[in-house]
């Protein structure tokens, strides 16, 4: 049975734009603190924004494109002896907006972030029923998962080369989705799987750096990602890709994420901290 192409193509597209904010939102950077934060073990200096601050960041894209996020210390509990801190992170793209929570807390002279099961999955989920809609495509969703979380990226607060980046965990994480309906007259059935394997990492270089927020003298973190991406039109795989990337993260004591760079085969992404306030 012939389908419409273009109809077919414009989904995928949509799948692959919110699977990869999906993976933004999952691999999203910390920032750090300079004076509040929480004290557990002997380190003062560690990775927990400061209360009371925001900061805000730009991610450059493709083709002129832009993210803008901003970050905050919303609130704290504790929890088997830590005090574990929520940290919001509030992204913007075209018209998309999503907030995420992670927990944060401070383990000896490490600081710890917990990457939960994106809870705006479902969220997303109804804009992409919203995109096919307008499309003309009328869709029903069937079915998602997401597998592998939490999962816990714990960061050696030491400011030198050598110091330790390590993910605690299930190897891979995954969100898929799956739908039915029809395009153009005719019955489609579609599916979608991202996922992801993030290789422990650590210190390369301390360097100082300047970003549209300022100057700063950071630890340069560097790391490698594993991205999946798999389409599949009526249970035929109609695109199934794996890249690998790497990931290069400045962090400065007082402030946080400085700048990150991701390079996957030729193509540059840059996250850049652009105010303080």
């Amino acid at each position: 049975m012939i389908k419409s192409n273009l109809s077919i193509g414009k989904s995928i597209r949509g799948f692959r734009v919110l699977g990869y904010l999906l993976m933004i939102v999952i691999l999203l950077p910390m920032a750090c603190s300079k004076d509040d934060h929480p004290k557990v073990g002997e380190d003062t200096a560690n990775f927990i924004p400061q209360v009371g601050k925001t900061y805000s960041y730009r991610q450059e894209l493709e083709e002129g494109e832009h993210i803008v996020f901003t970050r905050s210390i919303s609130g704290s509990k504790d929890s088997t002896g830590f005090k574990v801190y929520n940290l919001r992170t509030r992204m913007v793209y075209d018209d998309i907006a999503i907030e995420v929570n992670n927990g944060m807390y401070v383990n000896g002279s490490k600081t710890v972030q917990v990457q939960h099961q994106p809870e705006q999955w479902g969220y997303l989920l109804k804009l992409l029923e919203r995109s096919f809609e307008s499309q003309g495509m009328d869709v029903e969703i069937k079915s998602h998962t997401a597998q592998g979380f939490p999962v816990y990226s714990e960061w050696d607060n030491k400011q030198e080369e050598g110091a330790l980046l390590r993910f605690i965990g299930p190897q891979k994480q995954s969100l898929s989705v799956s739908y039915e309906g029809t395009t153009a007259g005719q019955p489609v059935d579609l599916g979608l799987t991202v996922s992801m394997e993030q290789q422990n990492g650590r210190v390369v270089a301390v360097e100082e750096i300047t970003v549209p927020a300022g100057k700063f003298k950071c630890s340069k973190y560097e790391y490698k990602v594993r991205n999946g991406l798999e389409i599949k039109v009526d249970g035929v795989s109609f695109g199934n890709t794996e890249e690998e990337a790497t990931v290069q993260v400045w962090l400065a004591h007082g402030v946080g994420v400085v700048k990150e760079i991701s390079v996957t085969n030729g193509d540059v992404s840059t996250y850049e901290l652009t105010e303080i306030k």
